[in-house]
């Protein structure tokens, strides 16, 4: 399912649907790929999660630090979280 998004997405948006900076899904994809889960949860009723994540302060570590050490950051948060979730 998720390749056939991707080949969709790609194709309709004509654009990546990983952000270039991190490698996560960018919102545009995560939007449509968090309908089709909730799509598919009212039909099945299986479960799945979902996790937000908000950088407390980043702006102000961004206007202090400069892009270049904010981008650092983002890239480490998103490490983090790819190396700490399961792929499915």
């Amino acid at each position: 399912m998720k390749v056939q998004l991707v080949k969709e997405y790609e194709s309709t948006t004509g654009s990546d649907y990983r952000d270039n900076l991190t490698g996560l899904l960018n919102h545009g994809f995560f939007q449509i790929y968090l309908d089709k889960e909730l799509r598919r949860y009212e039909r099945y009723g299986d479960y799945f999660s979902l996790m937000l994540i908000n950088v407390d302060a980043f702006a102000h570590y961004n206007a202090q630090k400069g892009s270049a050490q904010g981008d650092l950051l983002l890239k480490e948060i998103a490490w983090l979280i790819k190396d700490h979730i399961r792929q499915s």
